[in-house]
């Protein structure tokens, strides 16, 4: 069945306490593009619900100073890389840049003063529209935008805090599955006795297309008619992959040529559904085991 790109809503916190950079007094706006902090932040936590964007997080952001308390970040100078835990099957990256067109003359951002000494020392809050810039692995093919309400300490040293809210509407590339084949043997002589031929049905994902999680089998029909086993658990599809699924097949004539219908459904890298796919796999009962 052909990939379905689905979006969904998507929220992440991202909390950093190393923040460190430099101050550039550049001319004012007016006659130039404002003084600016270059601040960069490492391996801060991201958390997020569902885990869609959880993990740890770098990003860096040119913060330009526009009179008047007021502040902005120039398209494309704020950027966010996320990693997602390195752990589990669900694992990728994603970035993300600031825009929003924002410069001297429309800054939307508030600078607030944080040293009575130095007048270098600020923290700038507000929110700035971001766009997705792609991803890997689970995010492959990251579209879609959002904003981020951001607050930034932007002092000397390198322990300034950061948090920043993520909430957009994402997309990434959908799975692409099918039903692949079917290997059927008899497990033992007992089985063969029993006439309960065990049958191991693939599922392959699409190269080139998403990765597929929580994949299982929804449906087993046709065949002899009566089945058992069929598992309810979920596996990982990657795209130019497959996952096997086993289970019975009862009252199996030796010899006997069998079509077995089977549906199968999964999600895609930011856990949406996907529809389900439906296959025939055609085989043949061995005489012996």
């Amino acid at each position: 069945m052909p990939a379905t790109v689905h979006a969904a809503p998507v929220s992440a916190q991202l909390k950093g306490e190393n923040g460190f950079g430099s101050f550039d007094p550049a001319l004012p706006c007016g006659v130039g593009d404002g003084p600016s902090w270059r601040y960069a932040w490492e391996d801060g936590v991201a958390t997020s619900p569902g885990g869609l964007f959880g993990g740890l997080w770098n990003g860096s952001f040119e913060v330009h100073d526009a009179g008047a308390s007021t502040a902005f970040i120039p398209d494309s100078d704020g950027r966010i890389a996320l990693q997602l835990p390195t752990t589990g099957s669900r694992v990728g990256t994603a970035s993300f840049d600031t825009a929003g067109g924002q410069g001297c003359a429309n800054a939307g951002l508030t600078l607030t003063p944080l040293s009575a000494s130095d007048p270098t020392s600020q923290k700038v809050t507000g929110t700035i529209p971001v766009v997705a810039k792609g991803g890997t692995g689970a995010l492959r093919g990251l579209t879609g935008s959002g904003t981020a309400q951001l607050s930034l300490e932007l002092t000397p040293g390198a322990d300034n805090d950061a948090t920043l809210d993520l909430n957009g509407n994402f997309t990434v590339a959908a799975p692409e599955l099918k039903v692949s084949g079917v290997q059927a043997r008899w497990a033992n002589l007992s089985e063969w006795l029993q006439r309960r031929l065990t049958l191991y049905v693939g599922v392959a994902g699409t190269a080139g297309k998403g990765n597929a999680y929580d994949v299982r089998l929804t449906g087993v029909g046709g065949g002899s008619g009566s089945f058992s086993g069929v598992p309810t658990g979920t596996q990982t599809v990657l795209a130019g992959g497959g996952a096997t699924f086993s289970f019975k097949m009862n009252n199996v004539n030796w010899g006997q040529k069998y079509t077995v219908s089977v549906t199968a459904a999964g999600k895609d890298g930011l856990l949406v559904p996907q529809p389900p796919v439906s296959g025939p796999v055609t085989f043949t009962a061995p005489l012996l085991p």
